[in-house]
């Protein structure tokens, strides 16, 4: 695969959240396709489970949108900067919905043969996104000595 091949295929993996549409992952997504990252639901490898975190994030999110900032891509791999928005609006792995808004920067970083992704693995500043959505319950400060 050419440099950029590898990275058109980061871009389909990333821009699916923005659509919801599903359905050709199986182009671009391997059979045994893994996802690794924090807040990532607990799917079946491939493209159905790659279904299943779209639309698992797509329900909590709808109005979702993932802008792609940079992509450094070789043949068999690509390293995706981007930054999500989104409101939180439906139940995400059993967290109920808060109705607030997050804008946070991560990275993807995927590996690709023949074609297609056979793992990602993501990293997002999740201490913002759980702040911002309120999930985070705040300390009481502790008395300093004296």
């Amino acid at each position: 695969m050419s440099v950029k091949q590898s990275e058109a295929i980061a871009r389909r993996f990333e821009q699916v959240f923005n659509t919801g549409n599903t359905e050709d992952v199986a182009e671009y997504i391997a059979p045994g396709f893994v996802q690794h990252g924090p807040g990532t639901p607990s799917v079946p490898p491939g493209p159905e489970g790659y279904k299943e975190i779209v639309r698992a994030y797509r329900s909590a999110f709808p109005d979702i949108n993932v802008t792609i900032d940079e992509i450094i891509a070789t043949e068999h791999s690509a390293a995706i900067r981007y930054h999500a928005r989104g409101t939180f609006l439906g139940e995400l792995v059993g967290i109920s919905p808060t109705g607030k808004s997050f804008e946070v920067m991560g990275t993807d970083t995927v590996h690709i043969a023949d074609g297609k992704i056979t793992e990602a693995w993501q990293l997002y500043d999740t201490l913002a996104f759980n702040e911002q959505l309120g999930l985070l319950q705040l300390l009481p400060q502790a008395e300093v000595a004296r």
